[in-house]
């Protein structure tokens, strides 16, 4: 079986919170398995950055569930810290 793969946005997160943070809170949620994060400074605010998530799957039906979630929702606010959350948009991989 072929791997799927997703890319994941969170897109303004505090320039502090670090990958290894970011890392343990989307295994988490048990979306896949994390190929890489990428951070990038946001241009109008260097307190804040973006972050990409690249996944992978191996489950054919977690994946197609995972997108149609995502097709049907836009996004999923994940409380990593009561009452701190993240929005998670799907977005296209990026290089």
């Amino acid at each position: 079986m072929k791997n799927k793969q997703l890319c994941l946005c969170i897109p303004r997160i505090s320039v502090n919170t670090t990958k290894q943070f970011i890392w343990s809170r989307i295994v988490d949620l048990e979306l896949g398995n994390i190929d890489k994060i990428i951070e990038i400074p946001l241009k109008n605010d260097s307190s804040y950055k973006r972050v990409l998530i690249k996944l992978h799957y191996i489950n054919e039906e977690l994946f197609s569930n995972i997108n149609n979630y995502f097709t049907e929702n836009q996004c999923i606010k994940y409380v990593y810290q009561m009452p701190w959350y993240w929005k998670i948009f799907l977005t296209h991989p990026q290089k």
